[in-house]
This record gives C-alpha cells, structure tokens and sequence, in this order.
C-alpha cells in the first residue's frame, strides 16, 4: 500500500524508485544526512528551506553549502564575512547547518581542484540526500557536482552507497522540470520567511530600493509560488498525506529526481521524507 501511495506523490519520477524485492529486511528509522549545494546559497534559501527546517525539526541533519563567497554580489560592503553573517542567521532560524566556501565567483570553474572540494565536502557529511539545481544553466556548480559525488562513494575505501540527488524547481527549458517529490511546510512556513528575509540585496548600490523594500517583496513573492505549488499539486499532497491534510496544506516545495543519484525504495524515501 506504501508503494501505490508515494507512487501518487512521485508521478512521473517514478522510474528512479524500486520497492525491494519481496522479504527484503528494511533499515531501521535513523536521522538522515541533508546537504544542499549552490553557487551563493540563494537557491536552497528558496527552493528547499521549508524542507530543510522540518527535517531539522524531526532530529535529521541539514547542512547548506555556497560555493562561493558572493563577494560581487555584496558590492555595496565587498564584505565576504557579510555574507557569511547572514547565512548564519538563516541556518539558527532553520536550526541547520551552513557552509560559504572562500571561492570568489570568477574562480568557480570546473576544475580538478573544485572538484576536489566538492568531494571532500560530500565525505565528511556522508549524506544521504544531495540537493541541487539542475544543470541546464551551465553553471560551474552543476558540472562539479555529479564527478563528486560518483569520486566521494568511492574514495577512500571502502565505497558506501551513492546518496540520493534531487534537483531544486527552475523554469529553464527543454526538458521541463519533472518533479518526483512535492512536499508541504505549513509548520515550518514562518522559518522560511524569516530565513529569506535576512538575504542581502542583490547589487544594493543599483537596486534603488531599500533592505526592508527588497525583503517584503521576495517573502511575498515566495509565499504565492509556494501557493501554487500546493495547489497546482493537490492530488500528490493527498496521496502523501491524506486527504484531510493534503487538501489543507498551503505552501508545498517540489523536487525533481537526478539519475546522478542511487535509485531509492519506496519506504527509503517515505522514511527520509518528513512527514
């Protein structure tokens, strides 16, 4: 019965799922491991920060990595440490952990050595989920990433299984974001606005609009697509939830399933899933 309900939720990612094979003996609940990549945070602060802070909440650890130090974005203060104050406020609001990798922007390229840093980043958290976006905006990021994670499962010895890798919503197309997982946050919802609420202002010398301006507008902003979210994908909330839950649900995050990753059974991801 598990598998027909969370086959509902995945729609069509699907296929990256197994159900083992019949009187296959299930691991036991433990806290899973969450590590979140981008190139300046921006992404997982938007797109999975509801997620992470009912992870967060449910005992398992959640760790946002950036892999660069923003300093042009912060071009008002050229102040990486600016940066690095701001995602730490987020990660006590979320009640995770974040990482700003000493990386000025121009130098993210995908290099040996970067490579070398994501890996090494991916063994020390040993995950069990990886999150990124998806590499159709040929981003430094998302061309290091899928050689890290196949390098960090097989050195050192001996190899662990791969995590599994989800990739963050975006509009870029073809092909089309497919999401395999959608899930709600009502609980959470004020933790991920006040997260996105103490994010800088992208080049604040140019912007002409104030901190408070900016931080009203993208809440705002967030809080409609996470509506649409949750509506637009109403029948998978109710197959994962219940009807009574999943139809009252307002804000919803979705996630689309990298074959990069391992395929994962279906009490794996209702078990990593919070519910």
């Amino acid at each position: 019965m598990k598998g027909v309900v969370f086959a509902a939720v995945l729609g069509a990612g699907v296929a990256a799922v197994q159900s083992p094979a019949a009187g296959q003996a299930t691991a036991p609940p433990r806290a899973a491991r969450i590590i979140a990549f981008s190139e300046d945070l921006i992404e997982p602060e938007q797109h999975a920060a509801g997620l992470a802070a009912r992870w967060a909440a449910q005992g398992h650890q959640v760790k946002f990595v950036a892999m660069t130090n923003r300093d042009v974005l912060n071009v008002s203060s050229g102040s990486a440490r600016q940066r690095a104050a701001e995602v730490l406020k987020c990660a006590h609001i979320l009640g995770i952990e974040m990482e700003v990798v000493d990386i000025h922007p121009a130098e993210l390229r995908p290099s040996r050595e970067n490579r070398e840093t994501v890996a090494r980043l991916l063994r020390q958290w040993q995950p069990d989920i990886v999150l990124s976006s998806r590499p159709y905006a040929n981003r430094a990021i998302d061309a290091l990433l899928p050689a890290a994670i196949v390098e960090s499962s097989v050195m050192p010895a001996p190899p662990r299984p791969r995590p599994v890798h989800l990739y963050y919503a975006d509009n870029l197309q073809p092909p089309p974001f497919d999401p395999a997982i959608v899930a709600g946050f009502d609980d959470v919802a004020d933790k991920k606005w006040q997260c996105i609420g103490v994010m800088p202002v992208p080049l604040p010398d140019l912007a002409n609009i104030t901190d408070h301006e900016w931080h009203n507008t993208l809440v705002k902003d967030w809080k409609t697509r996470g509506v649409e979210i949750a509506n637009q994908y109403r029948e998978r909330l109710v197959a994962l939830y219940g009807a009574d839950r999943g139809r009252r649900i307002r804000y919803a995050e979705r996630f689309e399933v990298s074959q990069t990753g391992r395929p994962a059974t279906v009490e794996e991801l209702l078990r990593l899933f919070p519910k």
